[in-house]
């Protein structure tokens, strides 16, 4: 999520709305914010399955000589989407306690505590390409 992505969910936790009693409340949903990059995202399946469709692949992927994914890939996958999922919901409620730029930098530091972990746990050199 880059920074114009987080400048519009800021905007939008600040627009107010009446309820149903009458008052004016602000509209900080973080998990309706997190369901609207969800279907966001989801629009660019039509896109990949397009490519798949002229050009025997989609962009990005790479030329595999009998030309299925195994299905245990995906199944693979589903564990880190739901943590990557819990993850943006949990940063957005976040984003509603904090300003922009506090967001951003712990955003940013994840890269910081990526390589430590690599360098502390599993004993790899941080190299200049990473």
């Amino acid at each position: 999520m880059g920074t114009g992505s987080t400048v519009t969910i800021k905007m939008v936790y600040s627009v107010t709305a009446e309820n149903s009693v009458g008052d004016s409340v602000l509209f900080e949903k973080p998990l309706t914010t997190t369901c609207v990059m969800f279907i966001a995202m989801s629009l660019a399946l039509p896109i990949h399955f397009l490519c798949k469709a002229v050009f025997g692949r989609s962009p990005g992927e790479g030329i595999s000589t009998d030309g299925s994914t195994p299905r245990s890939l995906y199944f693979m996958l589903i564990i880190p989407a739901i943590f990557d999922l819990i993850g943006t919901a949990l940063a957005k409620v976040g984003l509603m306690y904090t300003s922009m730029s506090v967001y951003q930098l712990v955003r940013s530091s994840v890269i910081v505590f990526c390589a430590l972990f690599n360098v502390g746990l599993l004993k790899k050199r941080v190299r200049g390409f990473m």
